[in-house]
């Protein structure tokens, strides 16, 4: 009796446990689709006016349709793999960072996207001179974005103040201290220069700054 019990028992063990795995089991081993660009690299650069050409690796069969969007615009949609993109940088983008993600669309369900990537878009030639404000008096907290432009051989004038290629050093940061982004902050009372290097371009701005009178 005892044995006949123990082997009901098992059974009804098994089939628990099938009923378990039934419902519980697969869809836990179920991985949630996934898409990457797997070109450009980050931190590639280009030129304005050049083709970038995207590669996108995604789970199998999973996406009905997969495109690339970013701060350069959108590109083509893909419905079958190999994902291969190209999108037209504008010939006037501002030099500086752009950032890219690849989404996917699947049958059911919302959006899948990617990690972003950066790239950077900044003109082959160097600038012949940069100008920016001729000089900054503050008091201390105060912050102060700098703006920068830069002339090229070709005549034109471009934004230069996100430039990858943009350098910001203050002399003195205890008095007046710059940060890669070309925001001054004022620290201490006193007197700094702030040289704003891109190329073989150089300005030098000088910054003072002064205890706020109290009211």
């Amino acid at each position: 009796m005892r044995r006949v019990r123990l082997l009901a028992a098992l059974r009804l063990g098994l089939v628990a446990g099938g009923l378990c795995a039934l419902f519980i089991g697969p869809a836990s081993l179920v991985a949630e689709p996934t898409l990457r660009i797997t070109s450009p690299s980050s931190g590639t650069v280009f030129a304005p006016g050049q083709t970038l050409e995207i590669t996108v690796e995604a789970t199998p069969l999973a996406f009905r349709a997969v495109a690339v969007i970013g701060t350069l615009g959108f590109s083509q949609i893909s419905r079958a793999a190999p994902y291969r993109f190209q999108i037209q940088i504008p010939a006037d983008t501002t030099p500086g960072v752009q950032r890219l993600i690849a989404a996917g669309y699947p049958p059911d369900g919302p959006a899948v996207h990617s990690e972003s990537i950066t790239i950077a878009v900044e003109r082959p030639d160097s600038p012949l001179k940069l100008e920016s404000i001729g000089g900054l008096v503050l008091d201390i907290g105060d912050d102060w974005p700098f703006s920068v432009t830069g002339s090229f051989a070709d005549g034109s004038t471009v934004c230069l103040t996100h430039s990858t290629l943009t350098r910001y050093v203050s002399d003195r940061p205890s008095v007046a201290s710059v940060n890669d982004e070309g925001v001054v902050t004022a620290v201490g009372p006193g007197s700094a220069r702030v040289t704003i290097t891109n190329g073989g371009a150089q300005l030098v701005v000088p910054v003072k700054v002064a205890v706020p009178h109290r009211q």
